[in-house]
């Protein structure tokens, strides 16, 4: 039986991913809230970016309901 060997740059986790114990996989954070973000106050747009920004930071993955507002603006914060 042949076995492959994998290339060790494809197999690193970076140094900043969010694992769960025992390498069970990846942290995954749903965001979810209004699409209607009349109702969130003044600032909605930035808390959710600021919420998107630090999960992205810490190498979690976001997941949203792919609905527009308050998720919609935490994926927009983990972009950059």
């Amino acid at each position: 039986m042949n076995k492959k060997f994998a290339n060790p740059n494809h197999t690193q986790v970076p140094k900043n991913f969010c694992r769960l114990p025992n390498g069970y996989g990846v942290v995954r954070i749903a965001v979810s809230g209004s699409a209607d973000t009349s109702l969130n106050g003044m600032d909605a747009y930035e808390k959710a970016k600021e919420v998107g920004r630090e999960i992205a930071l810490q190498g979690g993955i976001i997941v949203t309901g792919a609905t527009t507002g308050f998720p919609m603006y935490a994926s927009m914060g983990g972009e950059g």
